[in-house]
């Protein structure tokens, strides 16, 4: 899908990893490690969204790339708005908790 990318008339295509930060406590259950496995799993995700921008890159357009915390649900939304799309493409690893 990334070479039709300047034919659809993208300026910049906004590239977003949600770092689901809440199953960690819950699966932790609140213990010392905690920060230390979000602070890893944030690297994960930043490199994931540095690898999709060069993509994005390669394929002709520009990209701007965030990892932001909280419920997947909600961050979502909440990127849609704020970088106003129209359609939001979701990728997942098969280990996050978003439900339907």
């Amino acid at each position: 899908y990334l070479p039709g990318i300047p034919r659809a008339g993208l300026d910049e295509v906004p590239v977003l990893s949600v770092l689901h930060t809440s199953k960690f406590s819950l699966s932790l259950g609140g213990s010392e490690a905690a920060p230390a496995v979000i602070s890893e799993e944030e690297k994960i995700a930043t490199a994931a969204v540095s690898r999709c921008q060069e993509g994005v890159v390669a394929a002709g357009c520009a990209a701007t790339g965030d990892v932001v915390k909280g419920h997947a649900q909600t961050a979502i939304c909440d990127a849609a708005e704020q970088y106003a799309v129209d359609v939001v493409a979701v990728g997942a690893r098969g280990l996050g908790m978003l439900k339907r």
